[in-house]
Formats: structure tokens, sequence, C-alpha cells
């Protein structure tokens, strides 16, 4: 409890970053894929106020990939050290999004945490609940860039191999 009343106390803003996609809209259909999952898009008004905040504390509605949203309070974590630069595995320099990252933890959940990273115009979320990881991220297009629709579905049902490779 002690948690929770220290970052309200802290607490600056309220954020809306998440907005549910309407059942009217022409959102894709990944029912092929994934048996359960939600659509979203990101709320502008919500990525810049994210942007704004910089590396402060924040309160924000977390969709779950059922529908539902849960508030969660979230703080800065600053993952690169200073100077950090991305380079491809020739040496090469790479200028990218270093984004703003954060952790936190769900209102009445003290043991349940998320992570939570924004960048010019999406934002990936991952966090463990009952149904598995539940992951919070952009859609790919067929040629790599994003799409404005964010997908948040629990990983637990996805079998099998993905079609693709993460290499460190």
């Amino acid at each position: 409890m002690a948690w929770s009343l220290n970052f309200l106390l802290n607490a600056q803003e309220s954020v809306q970053l998440f907005d549910p996609v309407p059942a009217n809209s022409q959102a894709p259909d990944l029912s092929q894929t994934l048996e359960n999952y939600a659509l979203y898009t990101i709320n502008p008004t919500g990525l810049n106020q994210i942007h704004a905040i910089g590396h402060h504390s924040f309160v924000v509605r977390i969709p779950d990939g059922d529908g539902t949203e849960r508030t969660a309070y979230m703080t800065p974590s600053h993952i690169f050290k200073p100077g950090y630069k991305l380079r491809s595995s020739d040496g090469i320099p790479h200028q990218a999004d270093p984004g703003l990252h954060f952790h936190g933890r769900f209102a009445g959940e003290q043991k349940k945490t998320l992570s939570l990273s924004v960048y010019a115009n999406h934002a990936v979320a991952i966090f463990g609940s009952e149904k598995g990881n539940v992951v919070l991220a952009p859609l790919d297009n067929p040629d790599g860039s994003l799409q404005a629709w964010h997908v948040a579905y629990p990983d637990l049902q996805i079998a099998g191999q993905m079609p693709f490779e993460c290499h460190m």
C-alpha cells in the first residue's frame, strides 16, 4: 500500500493512451491467428501528453486483451546509458527513436507489474496475468512499417513457432 500512496502523492497526470476500436470500423480480423484479442488505436493527445510528461510518473488505463482496461500507476525507467548508440552487427551506428520507458503496477494488485514503452507514434506494453503474458503492440504492415492498429492479446494462446526470429 505504501507504494501506491507514495505514487499518488507524486503523480501529476492521468493519460488516455489507448482508444478501443469501434465495432463498425474496418479493423483487421485476426481471428485466424488469435482466439482472444482486442484492437486499439493510439490516442494522439495521450501520446503527446506522455512525451510532454517525459520522465515523470503518471496514471494510465491499460487494455488487457479481452475488452476491459485496468488502471496502472507508471514511473520512469532509464534503460539506456547516456550517449548510447544503436549499432548494426558491422558496427555502423544507426538513428533510432529511444522512446520513453516506464514500469508500473496495477491499482489494487501490488504483485502485478507491467512495462510500457512509448515512441513517436506507437506504444508497446507487456504484463503478466492469469491468461499468460498480455502483449499490447502495433501491427506490422507487409513492408515492415507500423499500422495505427494496436493489438492486445494473451500470448498463451499462440502455439508453435512465430513467423519471426529475435537475435541478441
